[in-house]
């Protein structure tokens, strides 16, 4: 009997942003702390409870642990010209990146990283490659490197295939889900054409919300972030629509493929009196 598999795909922890995941308390370049703020110190909670049931699951089930980490880890966010950020030093950025990361890799048996936005973690991945060689993390067999570009991995015997950002994205609450739809059409056809394997399932990262597809049995997934509101995203008006955090979670197991959605929902802003 196969060893069931237990897959875990999250993503866009965005360390160094003053809206994305931190521990409570990390130490700068000249010695000094850095204290997480309000905010951050509930996505760490919410965060360490993740990587606890996950344990917890994979314990019940007797299964191998296969984490993704599918993108957006260090920031040093080319488009806030240094606002939203707490350090610059890349030094800082990839060793407070790691400690974020520790406790998914302590629950996995195979530890990936997902190359994400060139404009977060510099060109060609550069900061997502330094993690990810740090953390000894499964190399891309095709390149060499540490961490990878579009992961595509056969976990006994399905199909799946890991990307950070989607070819389409809907934001509106009456079409939610369709970007979903139109990404798994698009890789459906282009699989097609190329005359490659269909995949049983894909899951896509950066967008920073919840969506689901489906076209002829390709499944498109899309993570929720480990990221709060930042000043961009109050400019843009999305002050009052709290997505949840969380993680897409996989079993493999008897030849057939459960999904559930690990998630977290952020606590509204209470209405101040006046």
């Amino acid at each position: 009997m196969t060893q069931p598999a237990l897959v875990v795909v999250f993503s866009d922890i965005h360390v160094n942003s003053t809206a994305g995941l931190l521990p409570p308390k990390v130490r700068r370049d000249d010695g000094s702390t850095h204290l997480a703020n309000k905010g951050q110190r509930w996505l760490w909670k919410q965060y360490l409870a993740l990587w606890a049931d996950v344990a917890e699951r994979k314990a019940q089930l007797g299964a191998r642990c296969i984490v993704v980490f599918n993108g957006d880890g260090p920031d040093r966010n080319k488009h806030s010209g240094g606002y939203d950020l707490i350090v610059v030093s890349r030094a800082d950025i990839v060793r407070w990146t790691v400690a974020v990361l520790e406790p998914a890799k302590a629950v996995a048996d195979t530890f990936i990283i997902n190359r994400g936005t060139p404009a977060h973690e510099g060109g060609t991945g550069e900061l997502a490659e330094l993690v990810a060689q740090q953390m000894d993390a499964m190399p891309d067999p095709e390149t060499g490197n540490s961490s990878w570009y579009f992961p595509q991995l056969n976990i006994n015997d399905k199909r799946f295939y890991c990307g950070h950002r989607p070819v389409s994205n809907t934001r509106q609450e009456n079409t939610r889900n369709a970007g979903a739809k139109r990404t798994a059409f698009d890789y459906w056809a282009a699989f097609h054409r190329m005359g490659d394997p269909i995949p049983d399932v894909m899951t896509f990262s950066h967008v920073h919300h919840v969506e689901q597809g489906e076209h002829d049995g390709l499944y498109v997934r899309y993570t929720p972030a480990w990221k709060l509101c930042d000043a961009y995203g109050h400019s843009a008006g999305y002050s009052g629509k709290l997505e949840p955090v969380g993680a897409w979670i996989y079993t493999v197991r008897d030849g057939e493929i459960t999904h559930k959605l690990w998630k977290r929902q952020p606590p509204a802003v209470k209405a101040v009196k006046v």
